[in-house]
This record gives structure tokens, sequence and C-alpha cells, in this order.
């Protein structure tokens, strides 16, 4: 079933960032610069989209080229200088996991130039070794954009406690991470999709091509404080429509500090033109 659902694409988070920025936290006349930086792979690539530039041009955004590194670099320094000495960026989107961007951000602080811009790291390295890697001196003040769910410390969200408890009974050994949120968050689009099936074709209708027509059948699912509630939209098969913008404290972990931004549907939608 899992292999029907995904993530949010890199171009809609990217947007929905771009409004959160030109809504709550740029202050400037000027249009603010902005990039990715990700690990050479080609679901790095696929974000390399006109439509991310044509979108964030419409938000008031200027988007610079992409900066990609090899997934088994050690060094960013190149990078880093590229992206705020060269792009002059003012907030650059970290596509990567979180050894890679624990060390990128290391770098930066290392060459003086972390406070030159905003650091938003991707959903997948919203984790406390984050910061380990890079220093806890240093990770405090980054951002990350949480786009499926939320994080441990939102105490306000009931699911989040329901799932550190289960963590804690079967993984007792092995530290909590964020994407066990995320994949809870899966795990219930999931269920729901096949209980709709079941209730619709019975246990013996059950074919892959049912499960992906009973899934736009889902309709104001409830997380429990897991993120935003969820309705499928025909052809779009992100669990997940909104994002929340954390930021790193003195205890090295991220906290939610703004409301939620919905996520335009881009990369797929056949009623977006990006050839214009």
């Amino acid at each position: 079933m899992l292999n029907f659902l995904a993530p949010q694409a890199d171009v809609d988070v990217a947007a929905a960032l771009c409004d959160w920025i030109m809504k709550d936290d740029w202050k400037e006349s000027r249009a603010p610069r902005a990039a990715f930086v990700a690990y050479e792979a080609a679901t790095s690539r696929h974000s390399d989209h006109p439509l991310l530039f044509q979108a964030a041009k419409e938000k008031g955004v200027e988007w610079t080229p992409h900066v990609f590194y090899p997934f088994t670099a050690t060094d960013y320094s190149m990078e880093v200088r590229k992206l705020i000495d060269d792009q002059k960026c003012d907030y650059v989107y970290m596509r990567g996991p979180p050894a890679n961007n624990g060390m990128l951000l290391k770098d930066a602080a290392r060459l003086g130039l972390k406070d030159k811009a905003k650091w938003v790291l991707c959903n997948f390295s919203l984790e406390p070794c984050v910061g380990e890697i890079a220093g806890l001196d240093v990770i405090p003040g980054t951002l990350g954009s949480c786009a499926h769910g939320t994080v441990e410390t939102n105490d306000a969200a009931p699911a989040v406690a329901e799932i550190k408890a289960l963590h804690d009974k079967y993984h007792p050994d092995i530290p909590f991470a964020n994407m066990y949120l995320w994949g809870n968050r899966m795990a219930v689009t999931a269920d729901a999709v096949i209980m709709t099936t079941l209730e619709r074709v019975g246990l013996e209708g059950l074919t892959g091509t049912e499960f992906a027509e009973s899934m736009w059948d889902v309709k104001d699912l409830d997380f429990n404080g897991n993120g935003m509630p969820l309705t499928m939209e025909q052809g779009n098969i992100a669990v997940d429509h909104y994002i929340q913008v954390v930021e790193w404290g003195t205890d090295g972990l991220p906290h939610i500090i703004s409301d939620y931004t919905r996520c335009p549907w881009l990369i797929g939608n056949p009623e977006v033109n990006w050839r214009k």
C-alpha cells in the first residue's frame, strides 16, 4: 500500500516555504534570494525544475541555481562559499540526510558564513543527531521545513506522546526519531485506504487497482495532532498538504515556530503549465 503513497514533492514544499518567507519572515524591500543545496541523486535533481523557479518568482523570491555535492562528501567548503559568496543566498534549503547536513552546517560555521543566511533543513533531517554533528553551539537558530506530520517537541499533539510510548515499548534501546512520526502518518493513511477498499470490494476483490481507486475516498482523515487532517486530491499522492517551520533551540531539538502553510500542488498537476 505504501507504494501508492508519497511525501510532498520538494518543489511543492519549497513553494510553500516561499510563501512563509514572504508572509512571515522577510522584512527587506528587495527580493530574498534562495537556493537548494542537495546531494547528487535523481531524487535531488527532480527538484531542479522550471516550476520551482517560476513559482518562486511569482511569490517574490529569487531562486538561484541548485548546488549539488557528492553523497559521500566530507568537506562542504566549496558549496557553502558558492551559496553565500557567489549566489548571495538569504535562505538555503538543505535537501540531504542528517549526517550530510550536520557536516555542512559545521563547515558553514567554521568558515564564518552560517550567520550570513538562514539554513532550512528538509523534513528527513529534523533529527537531534544533526545538532550533535554540527555542534550544539552551531545548531541553534537553524530552521527546518516540517512537511510530514510534526516533531517530538510538539506537546500540543496527543499523537506524539502515543507514538513515543509505542517506540519506547518496542524499541527501548534505539533513540527516538521524528521520522517515526512521519511513518505513523503514512501507516494511518494506508490503513484508512485498506479499510475503505475492504468495505467497497471485500477481501476477494482486493487488488492494487482497487487500492489506488480508494485513495481518493480519503476525506478529513484525522491524525490526532500529527499534522493536519488529510483529504486526498485526485491525482495527488502526497499524504500531507502543509508545512510548518521549525527552529532549533539550545536544547538541540527542533521546535515549531509557525502556523501551517498550504503547499501548492505543482509537480504532477495536469492543470499547472510550467512551459509558459
